[in-house]
């Protein structure tokens, strides 16, 4: 039996419930590769007895709470937080005294098809193809190099695909002397329909010069006809591709609090799970954007799948092992990263943020009597019998350990 972490507030549902109760069944239905088995499997025990971890004592009322480990998958939506926290920590010490603006590259749907089994090549000229643009446009209008932090997104509200790259882009250059800061408008950057065209002509370039690497399965077993392809191509070509800018941020910390937002999500938070039914039929909440009202609110909708549905869009959004998806360019990429941004720094006059300025230092609170600190005292080991439970090939474990080591 899996014991959940009662050391946090729990929503009502969780992904972890949907692969436990309908994940075997899925798996059977489907061809499922080990990469996913894997994050099904870490996400199903994470925070949970499966795990171990410390049980914890009150130093105030005498409070016990067991606390389980996280699996600390980077799809898992329970474990993003403090993973969050540890890179957000890590970027305040490159965050300059300028402005900063937010440039959003999406590509056509249609090229949706060609995905599935090219996740790796497709997201990889995606990241040159609008790192290349926005650096061109850098160099043509500063004469020097930009800085880009871009972050893949692969999902839209209702868990369709929809790739789509957020690229903050600092509102200027560092000259390639490294002795001068070239500043920028601080309401504007680049034109959004000449970045788009240019944008659009480097995608299929690079996608054409690609076709001899791509895999062409199922839905897209037409497409390895090359003139089949190449009319998918030009066909996208021709038309107006979406390139989204945002207004510039209000000052260091509005950077900050969006990246800790945007850099770590997932597909699907556990809040969004509205409600598991008897029959297998999900219901989460999404924003319809296509509905906004006039002050640009979108309203909230409900969405009603069945269990395959979900697990079947979830499991797209789910990135190629080792696959790096926030990625550094301009001066802010390469090598020479950290001598770089000293010398950004020392030409502004930008003084180093810790942490403390920007996230509030986590304490241990007694969850019971708000008061007392909360203080580890022995060890849980791993409940072992979970192995066989959760169905994945392994027999004969030992039978589950207490707390078999205090600390001292």
């Amino acid at each position: 039996m899996l014991i959940p972490n009662k050391a946090t507030k729990k929503p009502q549902y969780e992904i972890a419930e949907i692969f436990l109760k309908y994940g075997d069944e899925y798996k059977r239905r489907n061809p499922v590769s080990a990469h996913h088995r894997k994050v099904m499997h870490a996400i199903s025990v994470c925070r949970t007895s499966y795990l171990g971890g410390h049980k914890e004592k009150c130093d105030k009322c005498g409070y016990e709470q067991p606390v389980y480990n996280s699996c600390r998958n980077r799809h898992c939506p329970k474990c993003q937080g403090i993973t969050a926290r540890k890179w957000l920590a890590e970027r305040m010490k490159e965050v300059l005294n300028i402005p900063y603006f937010h440039e959003v590259f999406t590509i056509p749907h249609e090229f949706n098809i060609l995905v599935p089994y090219n996740e790796q090549i497709i997201y990889n000229i995606l990241f040159k193809s609008a790192s290349e643009t926005l650096l061109s446009f850098g160099r043509k209008k500063f004469g020097a190099q930009i800085g880009i932090t871009a972050i893949l997104h692969t999902w839209g509200q209702n868990l369709s695909r929809h790739i789509h790259l957020h690229c903050i882009v600092t509102g200027g250059a560092l000259s390639a002397n490294k002795k001068y800061w070239i500043s920028c408008n601080k309401e504007f950057l680049f034109d959004v329909y000449e970045l788009s065209e240019k944008f659009r002509k480097c995608f299929c370039r690079k996608l054409r010069k690609s076709f001899n690497k791509l895999s062409f399965n199922h839905k897209a077993a037409e497409l390895i006809n090359s003139s089949i392809f190449e009319r998918l191509v030009k066909e996208q070509e021709e038309k107006e591709w979406v390139v989204y800018s945002k207004k510039p941020f209000a000052g260091p910390k509005s950077v900050l609090e969006y990246m800790s937002r945007y850099t770590h999500r997932i597909a699907l938070s556990n809040r969004r799970i509205k409600n598991i039914s008897d029959n297998g039929e999900i219901t989460i909440d999404y924003k319809d954007y296509k509905a906004e009202d006039e002050s640009g609110i979108a309203p909230h909708k409900e969405l009603h799948l069945c269990s395959e549905e979900f697990i079947r869009r979830f499991l797209q959004h789910i990135l190629p092992e080792n696959f790096v998806k926030i990625r550094f360019y301009g001066f802010m990429g390469g090598r020479d990263r950290k001598k770089n941004i000293a010398a950004c720094k020392e030409i502004l006059k930008t003084k180093v943020e810790t942490e403390e300025n920007f996230i509030e230092k986590e304490e241990n609170i007694c969850p019971c009597c708000g008061k007392g600190q909360m203080v580890k005292l022995a060890i849980i080991y791993r409940d072992n019998p979970l192995l066989t439970y959760l169905s994945i090939g392994r027999q004969g474990s030992s039978p589950p350990r207490e707390y078999c080591y205090n600390f001292a």
